[in-house]
């Protein structure tokens, strides 16, 4: 995560945690982890099992993951739609509520994360 998000060093994964904590606590409310899936970086089977560990120390009715497939950029490539598909199901096996975000816009480079490259 330090590779790509310079903000990590401030924002620690455990300080995030630990601010939604405190927003569960306080709202009661479910929150949604967003999760782009880069090829190569992010998309083992192994990501997936850490990322359970670590959304499964929440309330189980509290959150979500969303799973992004990356739009090119060029650094990065997407993960193959067979690679979300398997990290999908590992993360529904450990019981976890999960969702995958269709591209919209790719075709015209106009999908999330592509317009700032312009």
């Amino acid at each position: 995560r330090s590779k790509i998000v310079p903000a990590n060093k401030k924002y620690s994964i455990e300080k995030i945690m630990a601010s939604v904590k405190k927003y569960l606590a306080k709202t009661g409310r479910k929150v949604m982890f967003e999760y782009i899936m880069i090829k190569g970086l992010n998309d083992s089977p192994n990501h997936a099992k850490e990322l359970a560990t670590l959304v499964k120390k929440l309330d189980k009715k509290l959150y979500m993951v969303n799973l992004i497939s990356y739009n090119r950029t060029g650094i990065f490539d997407a993960s193959a739609q067979e690679t979300i598909k398997k990290f999908k199901d590992i993360l529904r096996k450990e019981g976890i509520e999960v969702t995958q975000r269709y591209k919209f816009g790719q075709d015209i480079k106009a999908a999330c994360g592509q317009l700032a490259g312009k």
